[in-house]
């Protein structure tokens, strides 16, 4: 009886340690997903970051503001082309 009873316990040990194995596994593969995910993050706004700035700030567009410039360039513009087209 007592040989039977410690088949059982070792048996019971055996797939109490076997599952806290498993589970330290899965803990450790998705921790290590986590942290694979952050750096694919970092590493993608640290290369597209320069293009997003770049494409939000406004180099050589008009701001509201500039509309008496353009409005003058336009007719600068206006002026030349008549220049050309009357000699």
């Amino acid at each position: 009886m007592k040989n039977n009873g410690r088949e059982k316990s070792r048996e019971a040990e055996h797939k109490r340690r076997t599952a806290q194995r498993r589970f330290r596994r899965r803990v450790t593969i998705i921790w290590m997903l986590v942290i694979m995910i952050f750096c694919i993050l970092v590493m993608a706004v640290v290369h597209f970051s320069p293009m997003i700035i770049q494409k939000f700030t406004i180099v050589d567009e008009y701001l509201p503001r500039d509309l008496d410039r353009q409005y003058m360039e336009m007719q600068n513009i206006r002026k030349k082309l008549q220049d050309i087209k009357q000699p």
